[in-house]
């Protein structure tokens, strides 16, 4: 039976140290992976992919939705986050309307040109009218926005806009009579800067590590971040006191988990009165693998600074102790249940693959995921040369793969004797298989089988080594292949001599 990768140095049956290119598809055989997805577009620069409804897309400054230019954003790395027909694309602040193809800013500034006067709404009124041209075109009803340098110091606030209409807004301020300044005045709708965002229940959610805050933006509306009133709908903001950056923060479950390496902050509740946010000392996200962050069937996976973690509600699990290299700047998606992790492994790009059905780690080749994204039930992903494809397809490929076992001791530090080991192994047509073998802690592979098929068929290769302590093979191969099992036979006894025969069948 297949149990994948095993880094370790004491490892079981059917457990490899080395892999490539091979998958746990037809589990309980090991076979190799299928080929990539065709290739779909080549980008320039690419900046961020989405799927909502549809392929989003930037590529140097433009972006594009069904391979339709819609918009320019700045030159940088990009977050994208989808609320409702929302698609919303940080730090520039912009949000697309995927059903009538609008571009609105979250941001809005209004700066005085002309004369603006401030007057109560009506006499004895708690409303104050602010008369100012062109101000409706900037702000919509319910918009809070931030007032600077008012000769009248108490509207130097943050205010809802309670009416709107063509050159006036209304906010909340008594008067017992108007005033007309001419210059000076500001007028904002901002936006925090924020290094990581998600959504959850229509909101959404963002971080700060220059602030030390978290945020939440009014429900449905992802321009106002900063009215604080009672009412369940409004924004909502906390400070935290735990040290380090934040390093990510998703949507789990009925919550929020804002990550730091060490610290999980956990945001419970549905509206601002019943918001609580615990701090829990738990093993958060790496730095720099904010995008392996991945949700498979209701568990949520991501890369810690100890290897890969599976978070269920309780407590962060390690799966990844059968892999001992050190796992950085990682870019995780799903693909049929399974979590893909395109990453560095002691600095050696990688694909890694764990299944979670079998708690196997597979591994397949060098493919770097810029960007990934699951979408119409396939893996699409930018690759290091900014082509976008799907992680399985029918691309025509020249697959090399190999396997390698560990140290085989067969349960005994005495001389043994492998008096018959027999590979079975399954070969398409043009495929082909080497086999090595090495033992005890010579340097040299010592090739002991070849075979190229001629047909789709089943082969048994025997090996005969020589008497060691310990061996070890290598299957290397291009093509399509299963490997079926394995057999041996051993003859062991005592340092010296060989006197007890055992059969293993793997």
């Amino acid at each position: 039976m297949f149990k994948g990768l095993n880094q370790n140095i004491i490892i079981t049956d059917g457990e490899f140290a080395k892999l490539k290119n091979v998958s746990d598809r037809h589990f309980p055989v090991i076979s190799s992976r299928p080929n990539r997805g065709a290739l779909d577009k080549k980008f320039n620069a690419p900046k961020g992919i989405f799927y909502k409804n549809g392929l989003f897309y930037i590529d140097e400054t433009k972006a594009f939705y069904k391979d339709e230019e819609k918009f320019t954003v700045s030159d940088s790395d990009k977050i994208i986050v989808g609320m409702g027909a929302y698609i919303c694309i940080f730090p520039d602040k912009v949000m697309f309307n995927t059903n009538d193809g609008t571009l609105s800013q979250m941001e809005a500034t209004y700066t005085q040109d002309k004369a603006i006067t401030f007057a109560p709404l009506s006499e004895g009124s708690a409303f104050t009218k602010i008369t100012a041209s062109g101000i409706n075109e900037k702000f919509s009803k319910n918009d809070n926005i931030k007032i600077s340098g008012c000769t009248n110091t108490k509207y130097n606030a943050t205010k809802i806009i309670n009416d709107i209409g063509t050159d006036y807004i209304v906010v909340t301020g008594a008067l017992t009579e108007s005033f007309t300044q001419d210059s000076g005045l500001k007028f904002e709708r901002l936006v925090p800067d924020m290094d990581f965002v998600a959504e959850r229940d229509n909101r959404l959610w963002g971080c700060s590590s220059a602030n030390h805050e978290v945020y939440c933006c009014k429900i449905g509306d992802p321009k106002n971040w900063y009215n604080y009133e009672a009412e369940a709908d409004n924004a909502w903001a906390a400070t935290v006191g735990s040290d380090g950056d934040f390093t990510g923060c998703t949507k789990y479950s009925t919550y929020m988990l804002f990550f730091k390496e060490n610290t999980v902050h956990i945001l419970r509740g549905d509206k601002p009165a019943n918001f609580a946010l615990a701090e829990k000392e738990l093993p958060g996200v790496r730095k720099g693998c904010s995008k392996s962050i991945q949700i498979i069937d209701d568990t949520l996976y991501y890369v810690g600074r100890n290897g890969v973690y599976a978070f269920d509600g309780a407590i962060p699990q390690l799966i990844s102790t059968n892999i001992i290299q050190t796992i950085t700047d990682a870019v995780s998606c799903q693909h049929d249940s399974k979590l893909y992790i395109s990453c560095k492994l002691d600095g050696t790009q990688t694909l890694l693959v764990y299944d979670p059905r079998y708690g196997i780690w597979d591994v397949e080749d060098d493919t770097t995921f810029k960007y990934a994204a699951f979408s119409e039930g396939l893996l699409h992903y930018v690759d290091a040369d900014n082509n976008l494809t799907s992680i399985y397809g029918n691309r025509d490929e020249h697959i090399d793969w190999y396997i390698e076992s560990g140290d085989i001791l067969e349960n005994s530090l005495d001389q043994k004797y492998v008096s018959k080991l027999k590979i079975n192994i399954s070969l398409n047509v043009g495929s082909e298989v080497k086999v090595f073998m090495k033992v005890d802690d010579e340097p040299m592979w010592h090739r002991k089988g070849y075979i190229r098929s001629t047909a789709n068929k089943t082969y048994t290769i025997p090996i005969i080594p020589q008497r060691c302590s310990k061996y070890r093979y290598r299957l290397e191969g291009t093509g399509e292949f299963k490997l079926i099992g394995i057999s041996r036979d051993i003859e062991t006894g005592s340092e010296i001599n060989g006197s007890i025969q055992r059969s293993f069948r793997r």
